[in-house]
């Protein structure tokens, strides 16, 4: 199957302005389509409402990042550090392990700070390491500025 793809045959290439193009007509259509149902899949009227449109966005964001995160760094420690799969999905836990642990603790912040100051101090720290981990050198040791330990 031919795919439309940027790096293969050019980010401005007809192909892939194509592609991109023809997946906007189709969310416009999805959007068009189920504001047209009595019973939608998705109800779009909620998003008029400027609180669950800024939480979709900010989840949409935060997970957009965070996958992207957790695919690179899997090709990093593999391509780069030569980790074989294993290697590198064990020395990704501790990434999982802290936002495992501090689940519970953003509620109970939420609860008592409120939901936006919350939401934005998590996107700013979501964002404040992944600038660590862009500008970390290639060769710097595992337990250095990846996990925030800077006693090595």
């Amino acid at each position: 199957m031919d795919r439309h793809r940027g790096p293969d045959h050019g980010w401005l290439s007809p192909r892939t302005l194509g592609g991109l193009a023809g997946g906007a007509v189709l969310i416009m259509v999805f959007i068009w389509w189920e504001g047209r149902l009595a019973s939608p899949l998705l109800d779009i009227a909620g998003f008029r409402n400027p609180r669950i449109f800024a939480a979709s966005i900010a989840i949409g964001a935060a997970f957009f990042a965070l996958f992207g995160f957790v695919f690179l760094i899997t090709q990093f420690l593999q391509s780069v550090r030569g980790y074989n799969p294993l290697q590198a999905g064990v020395a990704i836990v501790p990434f999982a392990l802290v936002m495992a642990g501090l689940s519970p603790v953003s509620i109970l912040l939420m609860k008592r700070i409120g939901t936006k100051l919350v939401v934005c101090a998590g996107l700013l720290l979501m964002t404040a390491g992944f600038i660590l981990i862009a500008t970390t050198a290639v060769d710097a040791p595992y337990w250095g500025p990846w996990s925030w330990s800077w006693s090595s």
